[in-house]
């Protein structure tokens, strides 16, 4: 009876992990992507800049919203993409040098509807609102990313010596 029990248990959680697996799979792969990514940087191939971030905040605001490029640049009206597509524009506004003319041809938007966006956002923070929120939250990723690639003054101060 005891070893029925046990099987059963064991049987449960071998198909709880064959379920889980090919989430873990697609985890470990965006993040070995990730680990990829920085040493490209970190190792002087890909610099630091506009062009680096523009990417990076690209990524990773399609990642959080499961979109692509060309459906955040469509013009639809749908809440599935313009949420993405005004968190993008006001993550380029504030962490690139890109001015307001090359952003709004990256998001296939005119200048004035980046102005606007960025007062969505602001009256979005005023209230606490969602859309402040998932900007702050993908704002605090893409710094994180951000940090890793400037180069360590710990670093800098040991190859001197």
């Amino acid at each position: 009876m005891i070893d029925e029990i046990t099987e059963s248990k064991v049987m449960g959680l071998i198909d709880k992990l064959d379920e889980l697996l090919p989430q873990l799979t697609v985890i470990r792969n965006e993040i070995n992507n990730t680990i990829s990514a920085i040493k490209l940087i970190k190792g002087g191939i890909m610099p630091n800049t506009d062009k680096t971030k523009l990417r990076i905040i690209t990524r990773a605001v399609l990642q959080y919203f499961d979109v692509t490029l060309t459906q955040i640049q469509e013009k639809s009206r749908k809440s599935d993409f313009i949420r993405p597509r005004q968190i993008l524009t006001c993550l380029l506004v504030n962490h690139t040098t890109l001015t307001l003319t090359k952003i709004g041809v990256y998001t296939k938007r005119d200048h004035a509807t980046v102005i606007h966006t960025k007062k969505v956002l602001s009256d979005s923070k005023d209230t606490k609102g969602e859309l402040y929120k998932i900007y702050s939250t993908l704002e605090k990723d893409v710094l994180s990313i951000f940090e890793l690639l400037e180069p360590s003054t710990s670093e800098e101060s040991t190859e001197e010596s």
